[in-house]
């Protein structure tokens, strides 16, 4: 497209431009020309020119974006069988065979576009995820670092590479990745988060700080909050966790977790029995199978001197999970 907007930007100013001394084929033009074509204009000239894969090609991509992911396959099938010697027809073919879950197929066609390109660098953060995707972590480093060669500032080759160090156990390296990804893009949201989590992991108080940093890309990250309200209560902070749970309620009212958290610190950390009773309502309400609220629940009814209710509680929670031994204990509490 570059090509054609120089050509006719040279044709206004300086008159006009032929095709060849601008370095432009007749099947290059016939390619950038079906960008803006619909699969019925690609249709015609497929049957005007049968033999040309670019059109193949075009169509197939034009498809994949409409969700026909099979008939793309057999457009770019006929497309490289015309050309094989052109890396992108292999990488949308890659890409085709993902979204059918044809990962074998996916992975191979990715493989041929590096070979025919080994700077393609798409192609190789695609194959580096689809080895992270079964655990071939070593192997998706590899291609991470060939990646990284083409390119040092792929801030998603950092955060892949991030992302396979912590499923190998290396927290320390996993840690220098995410923190180079989020040094390269500073408003990659799901580096931060992955900081957050590891460092809290650790109990390490920068962990706040990456959850921040994350909502400062999100303000209304439920997912960021919770973990910056989880950090608090775990660090014994249970005021700035109540202060940070009551902020995803104004966002998510129907959060489970929070609900029970919520009603977890009321209970259990000021002893606060009808509040803490109707934030486990809350959650339990929203999940009529969360045995741990029903159990809170009934523990709650227990403390406020409610022996039936909380038999009844604990009865449900065991027939739930007969191996749930605080139901257990808290029947015998209650003489059952």
């Amino acid at each position: 497209m570059q090509k054609i907007r120089l050509s006719l930007f040279c044709a206004l100013i300086f008159g006009a431009c032929l095709v060849s001394s601008c370095g432009n084929s007749d099947q290059d033009a016939s390619s950038e020309d079906s960008e803006f074509a619909t699969i019925e204009d690609l249709n015609k000239q497929i049957r005007s020119d049968p033999n040309n894969a670019a059109l193949y090609h075009q169509r197939a991509k034009q498809q994949m974006d409409k969700g026909f992911y099979e008939s793309a396959i057999k457009d770019l099938e006929r497309a490289v069988k015309l050309d094989s010697t052109v890396a992108d027809y292999h990488f949308t073919s890659g890409e085709a065979y993902f979204r059918v879950n044809q990962t074998r197929q996916s992975r191979d066609a990715f493989e041929k576009c590096v070979k025919l390109n080994p700077q393609h660098v798409e192609a190789l953060l695609k194959l580096a995820e689809l080895y992270l995707y079964v655990n071939g972590n070593k192997k998706s480093i590899e291609y991470l670092d060939q990646a990284l060669q083409v390119d040092k500032h792929l801030a998603k080759a950092y955060m892949m590479k991030g992302l396979n160090f912590k499923e190998m156990g290396d927290t320390v390296k996993a840690l220098s990745s995410f923190q180079t990804a989020v040094e390269q893009d500073p408003e990659y949201y799901d580096a931060y988060m992955q900081l957050g989590l590891l460092s809290a992991a650790q109990n390490d108080p920068l962990a706040v700080a990456y959850y921040d940093n994350a909502l400062n890309v999100d303000p209304v990250s439920v997912e960021a909050l919770y973990g910056k309200a989880i950090f608090f209560q775990n660090s014994g902070d249970v005021n700035k966790a109540l202060e940070v749970y009551n902020i995803i309620l104004g966002i998510k009212p129907d959060h489970i977790s929070t609900q029970y958290n919520l009603g977890y610190i009321y209970a259990m950390n000021f002893k606060k029995y009808p509040l803490a009773v109707d934030f486990f309502r809350n959650a339990f309400k929203a999940d009529s199978s969360y045995v741990k609220a029903r159990y809170m629940l009934g523990y709650c009814q227990e403390m406020m001197g409610f022996d039936d209710l909380a038999a009844e509680d604990y009865t449900w929670v065991l027939q739930k999970d007969p191996d749930f031994d605080l139901a257990t204990q808290g029947m015998r509490r209650l003489g059952f």
